[in-house]
Parts: C-alpha cells; structure tokens; sequence
C-alpha cells in the first residue's frame, strides 16, 4: 500500500516530446490524453520529486476511461529519467516497467491502475528535490497484453511514496 502522495499531475500537465504522442482532448468538460489502440502513443510529465520523499520506492497510480471499449485489458508502461543527472537533450530512462490492467465494464467509467517501483535505478536514482520526466505508454500493438478495443482515456496520475 502506498502513502505520502508526492505529485499529481493531469492531462493538461503533459508535455510533447518525440512522434507518437498521445493527443490532448476534451470529454464531456474533461482535460484527457487519448491513446489509440493499435499503436503505441506516449504521454510525457515533468516534476519535481518533493523534499518529503524518504527513499522508499513510488508508486505510479494512472486513472484512465475508454473511449468505447468495455471488455479486454490496457497494456501501459511508466518509465522515470532523472535530468539532474542528465541534460534536457538526453533522454535516458531507467527501464520501462508495465501493467496489463482490465478495462471498466462500462465505457467512460473511471479505472485505476498501478506500477511500483523501488528505490534506486527503477526510478532512475532520483532524490528529493530532483527534476524528472515519467512517461506513460500505451503499447497498443502488444495483440496479447492490449487487448481493448477503442481508446484510452488518460485523465490523472498520482505519484505516492510506496510503504
């Protein structure tokens, strides 16, 4: 379970970086970042890890709808790159980790989902106070962890500090 919740960010908060980008849009009022099924799309975040973070890993929670989807899974990535020991043109991230999450059984219902990282080089050696990048994919043309039809809704993400 995690606590200490560090950094929230929404769609309005992402920044476009490289192709594939996953698109800002607008549903029923609501800021969210589209991913298409059948490609891989990506949505990048910068932040700063908070002063209050005590080296216990993070937890990465994506709150997300479908566009029209309501059976099959969303296979998403979460990776963390450390600028403080890096330059604003080197992108270098610590390896990707993922989850294949259900989607909600009525479409335009919100889902939650989560990816725990350690400590360390999971998330790129980040201390408090560090500047860094998190970038959420949809790896849409995996046929046997993304098996949703339609898009993907990203809404919000949360950073909390693992237990």
């Amino acid at each position: 379970m995690a606590t200490n919740s560090l950094v929230c960010l929404t769609a309005l908060d992402s920044q476009i970086i490289g192709s594939g980008a996953a698109q800002i849009g607008n549903r029923n009022g609501h800021n969210i970042l589209d991913f298409p099924s059948g490609v891989i799309s990506s949505a990048c975040f910068g932040a700063t890890l908070p002063y209050q973070y005590s080296h216990n890993g993070l937890t990465v929670y994506l709150n997300y709808a479908m566009a029209s989807s309501s059976g099959g899974n969303v296979y998403w990535g979460v990776s963390f790159d450390d600028y403080m020991n890096n330059t604003l043109d080197t992108y270098s991230p610590a390896p990707e980790l993922t989850v294949s999450n259900p989607v909600p059984s009525t479409f335009g219902s919100l889902s939650q989902t989560s990816i725990v990282f350690g400590d360390g080089s999971p998330i790129s050696n980040l201390n408090p106070g560090d500047y860094f990048l998190l970038t959420v994919r949809r790896i849409g043309i995996s046929g046997t962890l993304d098996t949703a039809y339609g898009d993907a809704h990203l809404v919000a993400l949360e950073i909390k500090e693992s237990s």
